[in-house]
């Protein structure tokens, strides 16, 4: 979760999200994020998934949602993250790899 900006921004990790599911028969907890590195992180990530342009909807008066018209380079954040996540772990995989051989 954010809220506000700049200096003033709060940042929070939970679990899940403030739908009623997850609200009316349990407690949720979310934890404030200090660490101006992981900030960051999470910032950059957010601006990601806002910027997606292939899955996006947009929640209407009247409850419903509507899918957007992708404009610019197409943008999949959920495919976005997979593919360095999966970047991320063949490096580590071949940083491994090559301390053993040495």
């Amino acid at each position: 979760y954010i809220f506000g900006c700049g200096e003033r921004q709060k940042l929070y990790i939970a679990s899940a999200d403030f739908m009623t599911r997850n609200t009316l028969r349990r407690v949720e907890v979310a934890a404030p994020i200090y660490d101006p590195e992981l900030r960051s992180q999470l910032n950059e990530m957010f601006i990601t998934m806002l910027s997606d342009n292939q899955q996006a909807r947009e929640l209407q008066n009247d409850g419903n949602y509507i899918r957007l018209q992708a404009e610019g380079a197409p943008l999949n954040s959920q495919e976005y993250f997979f593919s360095q996540a999966y970047a991320q772990k063949q490096g580590m995989e071949a940083e491994t790899s090559s301390k053993e051989i040495r």
